[in-house]
């Protein structure tokens, strides 16, 4: 699972459909998880972007992952697209 989503970095770079992954997420409570969010220009590099997120979680609700990556499109990312 992963996002596609054109960025511009912080140094002014656009990155045309780049690739954004969900990595290492961590339960901090019952409700509640962190995460990475990496973007890579290919997914075999290395990536060009790091952030760090957080966002609630619903242990009745879909898996962790994919409650992740609701979080994401809604709060960081609208437009991107599952890939």
């Amino acid at each position: 699972m992963a996002l596609k989503k054109t960025v511009t970095t912080a140094s002014g770079i656009t990155v045309e459909g780049a690739y954004h992954r969900v990595e290492n997420i961590t339960h901090i409570s019952k409700s509640s998880i962190e995460f990475k969010i990496r973007s890579y220009v290919n997914p075999g590099l290395m990536p060009f972007d790091e952030q760090a997120f957080s966002c609630a979680y619903d242990i009745d609700g879909q898996n962790v992952y994919a409650q992740a990556y609701s979080a994401v499109k809604s709060a960081l990312m609208p437009g991107a697209v599952d890939c």
